[in-house]
């Protein structure tokens, strides 16, 4: 089968849109694989595409459909992180510990600082 006369292999790519430009791009793709290998494993059915936005959706829409707002800051993601005993156990315990100390320190040196002052840091700690 052909789309457009070409080879539809090429024309698919694999594109993820939870993790922003601030997530950890190695600790995002070993979850998502890891996460993807268990679905297969477990032979999850796929949850149906999602048309439309969210945030037009009423909360019954939502719910029906399994979508559950994401963290919008640190702190509520490392949260997140460390309620979810199941993405927890796929990494030493170890290296969730130093990961969620470290972050939560991080969150707590930009408390307070505005945009400028966030920049700067970075700048001068990169």
């Amino acid at each position: 089968m052909t789309i457009g006369g070409r080879d539809p292999s090429r024309q698919y790519n694999i594109e993820y849109r939870a993790a922003d430009a601030t997530a950890n791009p190695y600790l995002s793709m070993a979850a998502i694989v890891r996460a993807g290998l268990e679905g297969i494993k477990a032979r999850l059915v796929t949850p149906p595409l999602v048309t439309g936005d969210p945030e037009q959706m009423t909360e019954a829409e939502k719910a029906k459909l399994g979508l559950k707002r994401l963290p919008e800051n640190l702190p509520a993601a490392l949260d997140a992180l460390l309620a979810d005993e199941t993405v927890t156990g796929w990494f030493a315990p170890v290296f969730i510990e130093t990961f969620v100390g470290v972050k939560r320190h991080e969150s707590e040196r930009l408390a307070g600082l505005d945009p400028i002052g966030v920049c700067d840091l970075y700048r001068k700690l990169y």
